[in-house]
């Protein structure tokens, strides 16, 4: 079975950060009809790719992002919450125009 993804947007939060894993959220702004719908996910990387990271990411920079997609499911009173989460296995930061640095 394929579970792969490939995304662009923004870093939001970084959060624990080692040499061997790392966890930050980025964010896409999309807009739908007449209003602007923000989509959020967390990301996690292991080993090199989150030594990487940990060397060059900074909040509010533009990332890309290819890796597995899955969801974590969370039952919390009377409703279930679905969190998308991406296991990255590359990441590679873009300047203001796009270009690719690794």
């Amino acid at each position: 079975m394929l579970n792969k993804i490939m995304m662009v947007g923004i870093v939001e939060q970084l959060g624990s950060s080692n040499q061997e894993k790392v966890e930050f959220n980025i964010s896409q702004k999309i807009k739908v009809k007449d209003k602007t719908q923000v989509n959020r996910f967390k990301v996690f990387c292991f080993g090199k790719v989150a030594e990487y990271c940990s060397s060059n990411l900074k909040r509010g920079g533009q990332v890309w992002i290819e890796g597995n997609l899955r969801y974590k499911v969370e039952e919390i009173k009377d409703f279930t919450k679905i969190n998308a989460e991406i296991r990255a296995t590359k990441v590679k930061v873009l300047d203001e125009e796009g270009e690719v640095y690794e």
